[in-house]
């Protein structure tokens, strides 16, 4: 990936309406969902919980033939957001979506997420209650082709190259 300036951009500053508002662009989603993503930790018996809102709308979203694809940190078994990472990757994997993971010890700690290379989200918002919930999460909304095209490339750069791999357990 290269570094790249962007010229006369418009963005959005998201705090606690970055779940609204993703929950939007996933549901209007026609073509790919590529999310980087630290970590996923959501209650597939708890519907009612904010990421599994997102959780489902991603399922949703990859039935409808979006082509939804993850970068999903791996980290060591000892880490408390492995076993949540575990199980999204599982429950992803069972319903054909595809995740890989960094092909190195260094932590996957990007939080973005491109739609349909027209809407791009990126900032601090890991897909858990609680930071879905706290005022203090900050995340910047692009409606712009030039950003989501830069990384939607960029991810997929990233998937086809030897630094992710298929996601397995540590």
């Amino acid at each position: 990936m290269n570094n790249k300036a962007f010229t006369d951009i418009s963005c959005q500053v998201l705090y606690t309406d970055f779940y609204t508002t993703l929950r939007r662009s996933i549901i209007s989603s026609s073509q790919n969902i590529f999310v980087w993503c630290y970590v996923f930790n959501f209650h597939f018996y708890r519907k009612w919980h904010r990421s599994s809102h997102i959780f489902f709308d991603i399922l949703s979203a990859a039935n409808r033939k979006v082509d939804v694809r993850f970068i999903l940190d791996s980290s060591r078994r000892s880490s408390p957001n492995h076993k949540a990472n575990f199980f999204t990757y599982k429950r992803l994997s069972e319903h054909g979506i595809e995740v890989n993971m960094p092909n190195h010890s260094l932590p996957q700690h990007s939080k973005i997420i491109t739609i349909d290379n027209k809407v791009t989200f990126v900032g601090s918002h890991n897909f858990t209650d609680s930071s879905l919930e706290n005022p203090f999460e900050t995340s910047i909304f692009f409606d712009s082709y030039e950003i989501s095209d830069y990384f939607y490339r960029s991810f997929l750069e990233l998937w086809g190259s030897t630094l992710t791999v298929p996601w397995v357990r540590k």
